[in-house]
């Protein structure tokens, strides 16, 4: 629970600080291009050339004083926020990360050890439906719970993600600092929800599907010795 309503806010506050940044990168002025072309009667190469550089000339002139529409934000103390949020989801993942690494593989031995005695009682020549059924219940109930958990928490890293991208955008345009921000750039990270060291992502959920699935084929095709039979 606590680790679904940690990714669950920092993936909502992310991702309007995208929408912030996104905002902030359509401030300012826009450049006339055109203005930026030099030799405008040289010879057709020359001009195909100019062409070429033209298309890495920012188009815009971004005001580092603007704020976001509808919010106080500028460039710098949105990114300051977000080093903040970098260090919050580091503090968070140092504390509870690694107790979940252990919560989730007590959780994995209980859903295949629930399979394995229901395939056992399957095989066996009086079988109660209703401890079958017990079984295959509290399987299926505690995988709904943790892969709910696990989908809630992978959502943070393509958040943080999206926030990163539209960075690169911002930085396409020119700014006075710009040389500074691509410095600051490099220190940014992804903020993402961790389990015992593991940053959760959109493919931790189909690979956890994938492991458990192969311990419950394994649990299924196990044979007890013929001594052992009842």
């Amino acid at each position: 629970m606590l680790c679904e309503v940690f990714a669950v806010t920092y993936t909502n506050l992310i991702s309007k600080m995208r929408e912030t940044m996104v905002s902030l990168s359509k401030t300012g002025t826009a450049k006339m291009l055109a203005d930026e072309l030099d030799g405008a009667e040289s010879s057709q190469s020359s001009q195909q050339n100019s062409r070429t550089s033209q298309r890495f000339l920012p188009d815009r002139v971004v005001d580092l004083k603007a704020t976001a529409r509808g919010t106080e934000y500028t460039i710098l103390g949105l990114l300051e926020d977000y080093k903040s949020v970098m260090l919050g989801a580091k503090e968070f993942n140092s504390l509870v990360g690694r107790v979940m690494a252990g919560t989730n593989i007590s959780n994995y031995g209980q859903f295949i050890s629930d399979v394995f005695i229901m395939i056992q009682l399957l095989k066996e020549p009086e079988t109660d439906i209703f401890a079958v059924m017990f079984f295959f219940y509290d399987a299926c109930s505690g995988m709904v719970m943790m892969f709910r958990m696990l989908i809630l928490m992978s959502r943070l890293y393509p958040a943080s993600e999206e926030f990163l991208e539209a960075f690169k955008t911002y930085l396409q345009h020119e700014t006075p600092i710009r040389r500074y921000l691509l410095k600051y750039k490099k220190n940014l990270r992804i903020v993402a929800a961790k389990i015992g060291g593991y940053s959760t992502s959109p493919i931790t959920v189909p690979k956890g599907v994938h492991v458990l699935f192969n311990y419950y084929i394994g649990a299924a095709m196990w044979q007890r010795p013929l001594d052992r039979r009842t």
